[in-house]
């Protein structure tokens, strides 16, 4: 949970956000949501404004085309959340967020003018820039700029939920795959506290993907610590 607070700043050049009130019309136009699903639907939608982003391109409407949503014959939105976004300006996007070189992704999570969810890059050959699903629109808002939260990345390890494991359960695979697994990882655990290199091994790995590791000296004995 996240609280905002708004202080007025008079040598803003934005001049007309004088208040939270005024942030928030700035924001977009949240009636729409607030009539459908009351204040929670509202803060929600609100909220999405908030998240943490990347400030890329700036997209205008014009270039923009949004189109209805793929469902199936039972009525399942098979392409709910989910648009395309031009090679040409997918390469743009990427000059502005911190890629390892030569890398390029295939999909970003966005927020753009009151939309959310993902674009895949797609070459579609389109008079515009990107394409939307109904589904996407959440809000109407002015505001033009693609705002990136994540993107496609390879990943050194997966993780085996619940879910997963009643699934690989259900079509054959025996328990004691499972059981192993964990016993292995358990043992990894237990050797971070003794073994440098598998302390090494577990904190480069996926386990802390969004920490910072670095290395300390110990005042008290000279030994290098890693966090």
């Amino acid at each position: 949970k996240k609280l905002w607070y708004f202080l007025p700043e008079p040598r803003s050049p934005i001049t007309y956000l004088r208040s939270a009130s005024d942030l928030r019309c700035h924001l977009g136009d949240f009636s729409e949501p607030l009539r459908q699903g009351g204040v929670p639907k509202y803060a929600t939608r609100l909220s999405q404004a908030f998240a943490s982003s990347v400030k890329t391109i700036s997209l205008p409407r014009s270039h923009v085309q949004v189109e209805n949503d793929i469902v199936s014959d039972e009525g399942h939105v098979m392409s709910d959340g989910s648009g395309i976004i031009s090679p040409s300006q997918a390469t743009e996007v990427c000059g502005y967020l911190n890629l390892p070189p030569n890398y390029f992704p295939s999909v970003f999570q966005f927020r753009w003018a009151g939309a959310k969810g993902t674009i895949s890059v797609w070459d579609f050959n389109k008079k515009c820039d990107a394409t939307l699903r109904k589904s996407q629109m959440k809000f109407e808002s002015e505001l033009r700029d693609l705002e990136i939260l994540n993107f496609a990345k390879p990943s050194s390890s997966g993780y085996l939920n619940r879910q997963i494991i009643v699934l690989l359960s259900t079509l054959g695979i025996p328990d004691s795959i499972f059981l192993e697994l964990l016993s292995d990882h358990l043992r990894e655990m237990d050797l971070m506290i003794s073994n440098r290199d598998s302390a090494l091994k577990i904190l480069g790995s996926d386990y802390l993907e969004n920490s910072t590791f670095f290395d300390t000296v110990s005042p008290v004995d000279g030994r290098t610590s890693y966090f």
